[in-house]
């Protein structure tokens, strides 16, 4: 008997999502987006998905997310060309951030200590490790 319910149930549950389309993609479930940032790098999806609207706004600081970016490499090179940049990409990311890998080159002037402590401390109050790497390019 329960398994004929269960059946019951599951026939009744698959013709409701049968009547149902998706027509646009913030229709689409979490979920969905959460497996579809784990084709993209944090920095990558801050810069696609950040001030589309308030939806994904709110995945982007969900926990999930969040947990994502606590541990993941950003590449800072094409966002560090300017200054203003650097900081307004910084305000886009979680301040939970634990842990922080900049690797960049072509721009001595974010060689500054002082300026990466300012940042730092305003931007990842929770940051417990940072790893900064300069690549000085050789002209031939």
């Amino acid at each position: 008997m329960d398994v004929l319910k269960r059946k019951l149930v599951f026939n009744e549950s698959r013709k409701i999502f049968q009547n149902q389309s998706i027509t646009s993609i913030e229709n689409l479930s979490n979920e969905i987006f959460y497996e579809i940032f784990d084709y993209f790098d944090g920095g990558e999806i801050v810069k696609i998905f950040s001030k589309q609207n308030s939806r994904f706004e709110q995945i982007l600081h969900s926990s999930l997310i969040l947990i994502k970016t606590h541990f993941y490499l950003f590449y800072y090179e094409e966002i560090m060309n300017k200054d203003h940049e650097l900081e307004i990409f910084s305000n886009k990311l979680c301040s939970n951030l634990k842990i922080l890998f900049i690797n960049y080159s072509q721009n001595i002037i974010f060689l500054d200590a002082h300026r990466w402590e300012q940042l730092i401390l305003h931007y990842y109050p929770q940051l417990e490790k940072f790893y900064l790497t300069y690549y000085d390019g050789i002209n031939n």
